[in-house]
Parts: structure tokens; sequence; C-alpha cells
């Protein structure tokens, strides 16, 4: 978690290095890379920069990674969305932590990694009061205003439930971030219902599980977001050997872009003045959660 702001001052000072060259000294030495055709580098040699940022998310956009596809998203007034909670040990090798508070859910599929296991049959483990969005439409929940777009799940998952997947697009803190779900590629009708994305959520994985890397790289051409928060993917510091499987972990990916910055946290703050940039992809660092 992003530590308490006691230094203004040094705060704003790393918060401009993030979106900045910063000094030479501080980056990693540039590494050989082997992509193949497809955009991945099998050899997995990371070209990243660690980052250590202050700042307090009170009264802050803020976003928080839970694990796998699932964010808790902050605003300025301290409203809270959570989004596609996953099913504790299942298929996944790590739990849903049990301390999460917010005031609204978005579920962008029924599948067991996005809704809790509900569309198995498994118990709802949260406050049946909290509102639960899951399709398309328009909604508000103080300060976020939240669009779902129709989409489609990524082949050849899902057909039990109809390919179903909502694209949602949260209006927060002057920035639009939008999370795909577990999308395939992107129609123009999707691009043109989500416009400008500064912050996008994009499933991607070096085993290509949802987006083949292509067509997450065209994605990225079209939606042009000055931040990508990769998701969806082998957290290996969590997950057991052999699974779960036909997942497979973010470094293929990760070696053959550029602007890649690893999080010494789970929470990032982020500013409207920061945009726009060049596209800088976030890594979050992410500890055992039960």
């Amino acid at each position: 978690m992003i530590t308490s702001c006691r230094y203004l001052l040094r705060g704003a000072a790393w918060i401009a290095c993030l979106w900045t060259a910063c000094s030479k000294n501080e980056r990693n030495p540039s590494l050989s890379r082997t992509c193949n055709a497809n955009g991945l580098d099998d050899t997995a040699a990371v070209q990243w920069r660690s980052e250590t940022l202050s700042g307090g998310i009170e009264g802050q956009l803020a976003i928080e990674y839970i694990a796998h596809s699932s964010f808790l998203i902050h605003s300025p007034s301290g409203k809270r969305v959570l989004v596609d909670p996953y099913l504790s040990y299942f298929w996944l090798g790590y739990g849903f932590p049990d301390n999460v508070q917010t005031d609204t859910i978005a579920v962008t599929h029924p599948h067991y990694d996005h809704d809790s296991g509900v569309f198995i049959g498994r118990p709802w483990p949260f406050d049946p009061h909290i509102p639960v969005i899951q399709d398309p439409g328009d909604y508000s929940v103080g300060d976020i205003h939240i669009q779902g777009f129709p989409g489609k799940h990524a082949d050849p998952w899902g057909w039990e439930f109809g390919q179903k997947n909502t694209l949602f697009l949260f209006e927060v803190g002057g920035l639009r971030i939008a999370h795909l779900g577990d999308n395939g590629p992107l129609t123009s009708t999707n691009i043109a219902a989500l416009g400008r994305v500064d912050i996008l959520m994009m499933p991607i994985d070096g085993d290509e599980h949802i987006l083949k890397a292509p067509e997450a790289r065209a994605i990225l051409d079209a939606l042009r977001p000055s931040v990508v928060i990769p998701m969806h993917y082998r957290i290996k510091d969590l997950e057991e050997p052999k699974h779960p499987k036909g997942l497979g972990n973010i470094d293929p990916w990760l070696a053959c872009q550029t602007n890649v910055l690893q999080l010494q946290g789970n929470t990032q703050v982020f500013h409207p003045a920061d945009f726009p940039q060049p596209t800088r992809v976030l890594v979050f660092s992410k500890e055992l959660t039960q």
C-alpha cells in the first residue's frame, strides 16, 4: 500500500518521476530482446524500473490491485467500486481478502474468477445490500460515473453463458478508466463506445489465454491509453507450480514493451494533470492475500 504522505514535496517529486524519464542513473541497463513474431519474448528479459511513491489515498483517485482481474477504485470523495472479485482457491491458487470494503461491485461476466463463483452455485460472499452492476447501462456511485458496454468473451471460453462480457468505463477524478474483463479483440463499435481511455486494464499473459499479443497491441494502438495495467496473468509468487492450467505469467509480454514500471506496492494514486502521456505499463506488486 502507498505510505502516508508525510512530506508533500518529496511525494510530489516521486510522482513527477513516474511520468518522466528520471535520471539515467535510475534506469536499468538496456537488455537485448528476443521477441518472436507475435511480440512475446520467451527469455522474459523484462526491462523495467522500480518505483516507490509516497502519497495518501484520502481525497485522491487511487487504484488498488486485489489480484487477478480484481481492483478497488477509490474516488476523491471516498467512494469505492470493486471490480471482478474472484472465487478463493478455485483455479487460482490464492484467496480473496475478507476485509475489502466497497460501495458497489462491478462484474464483467459470470466466470468464477470474476463473479466469486455465483454462476456455479457458490454463495455470494458480500453484503447483499451492496449494489452489483453486471449489465450495460449508465450508473452513478457518488462521484464515480460508470458506463457498461456490451462486449464478447474471448474465444473459446464462456459459451455456457453466451460469451457475455461487459466492458466497463469508470469516469472518476477527471480520468477515464476502462476494464475489459475477459473480452476478445475489440470491435470498431467497442472502440467508439469507450472513446478516450486514460487508464486501461487489459487481460494479457505469456500463454495468451485471453488475448493474443497482436490483439493486445491492436487494442493499445486503437485506444492509446496513457497507462496500461495488465491483469489476468499468473502471479508466480502466489500460485502453485502447475496451477492454474493454461494461464501464463506476464514477463514474456512485458519484455517486448517499453516504459514498463514495477510499482512497489498494490495501490497507486493518479492525478489528471499527469495526463495525457506516452503509454506507460504499470505492474503492481502483490503479496499473498488470505
